[in-house]
């Protein structure tokens, strides 16, 4: 059984993970939840945020 998704508040930013059922066995769920990065405006993957957050970080150390 999935408990309510668990939210990382940060003012108007925010992470979300949440757990997802298995299909098979709908009392256990799956080993890796889904998360998000979510704004008021908006909602992303939260490795793909985390990955461009990075490259943005990379960018700026290279250019110094």
């Amino acid at each position: 059984m999935t408990p309510k998704p668990y939210n990382i508040s940060n003012g108007g930013e925010w992470y979300q993970h949440r757990l997802v059922k298995s299909k098979k066995n709908k009392l256990v769920n799956l080993p890796m939840p889904v998360s998000y990065f979510k704004t008021s405006t908006y909602s992303e993957d939260l490795q793909t945020y985390l990955n461009r957050k990075q490259n943005e970080l990379d960018s700026v150390e290279s250019i110094e």
